[in-house]
């Protein structure tokens, strides 16, 4: 899998969330995540992560990445975020 990602995706990849009651969903779980090491990146992050401009800080982890990489990351297979939901959903 490693050799996959690292060929397959850009400098960001995550599994989707799941819902029950949203069927396409562009938010990511930050639990299940693959990143490419870049400085310029870190330090742009750092930047951001507590401008109130750019995001709401008192948020978690997963709200900023999910404003800092939305519509530029890519998505792992369901099966690396596999919940609830979804056992549900295959014994329906």
């Amino acid at each position: 899998m490693r050799d996959s990602l690292a060929n397959d995706c850009a400098d960001f990849a995550a599994a989707n969330d799941v819902w029950f009651d949203i069927p396409v969903d562009t938010r990511f779980n930050s639990g299940v995540m693959v990143f490419r090491p870049n400085k310029k990146t870190f330090e742009d992050m750092i930047e951001k992560v507590s401008d109130p401009h750019y995001h709401k800080p008192n948020d978690a982890d997963q709200a900023f990445l999910q404003v800092y990489w939305k519509y530029r990351f890519y998505t792992l297979p369901f099966k690396f975020n596999f919940n609830l939901i979804m056992v549900r959903a295959s014994f329906a």
